[in-house]
């Protein structure tokens, strides 16, 4: 797995704050390690590939941060982007995209 660990590497730009790559069942190959989506359940991996209107109605759970589906792309191009109000003011807000192929799920969380 050491090239996905290279690729990691490669998202971890400054405005990225936590980045994971999981097999299609939820098991994590690569993950940065001061992050917490290195953590993430297998439920949420496989929420993460969801049926749209599911998504769009109840959001997904990436640990213990509830995302709202923005944007769904993923039947053309395999994303789909996220975003989380925070709940306190001293609480920054988050943006996700879920990257979905045939055998991944890359999770890129920016600050």
């Amino acid at each position: 797995m050491a090239g996905w660990a290279a690729y990691l590497s490669l998202l971890m730009v400054p405005s990225v704050g936590d980045a994971a790559i999981f097999g299609k069942t939820g098991d994590c190959w690569s993950a940065y390690p001061q992050g917490h989506l290195k953590n993430l359940p297998a439920a949420d991996i496989v929420a993460a590939q969801g049926d749209r209107a599911k998504l769009l109605s109840e959001g997904l759970h990436l640990g213990n941060r509830k995302y709202t589906l923005v944007e769904y792309n993923v039947y053309h191009e395999g994303w789909m982007a996220l975003k989380r109000k925070s709940g306190a003011e001293d609480e920054p807000s988050y943006n996700a995209i879920v990257y979905l192929t045939k055998q991944t799920v890359t999770i890129v969380e920016a600050k």
